[in-house]
């Protein structure tokens, strides 16, 4: 699965139950225009094929390797914080029991089903704030917070009493 930077999901593609995640990576990022400057993963897409890849295509890799590599690329922790959004992304398709427990038998129909999820969960407002690991909008050069509602104040007020 790729997502945006605001988490909503970009691509989706299946693999059979025994076959590397790796694997199909490749086919995504083949398939699929990338107009990123990022590709954050966990270890296991660490793989120097795919570090040449997206060195090649300029994208820096955000992926923490192994402890068995003899020389790791570097890892901005900050921006691997943000990786927290595809998980998110996982868990707001699997609120679906159909996706979560996978009642289709044929691909084709997991397939329309989860599109399905994808379209609704992508429009429908989400029910998380914004991250704390993405930019703020800035304004001169500082960035700006968002102002509380009243609503929010209030209830701030209560805890701090």
């Amino acid at each position: 699965m790729l997502t945006d930077i605001a988490g909503r999901v970009a691509r989706l593609t299946f693999t059979p139950g025994n076959t590397a995640e790796i694997q199909a990576l490749g086919s995504l990022l083949d398939d699929t225009p990338l107009d990123a400057s990022r590709l954050i993963a966990d270890k296991a897409y660490a793989s120097g094929d795919l570090f040449s890849r997206l060195a090649e295509d300029g994208i820096e890799p955000v992926i923490p390797v192994t402890k068995n590599w003899l020389n790791p690329p570097p890892l901005d922790i900050d921006a691997y914080k943000a990786r927290h959004l595809v998980e998110n992304a996982f868990a707001d398709l699997k609120r679906f029991r159909g996706v979560a427990t996978r009642y289709c038998k044929l691909i084709t129909t997991f397939t329309a089903l989860t599109s399905l999820v994808v379209w609704y969960v992508n429009t429908s407002p989400t029910r998380r704030g914004p991250s704390p690991h993405l930019p703020t909008s800035t304004s001169g050069g500082q960035k700006t917070e968002q102002a509380a509602s009243p609503q929010q104040s209030k209830l701030w007020s209560r805890r701090r009493d």
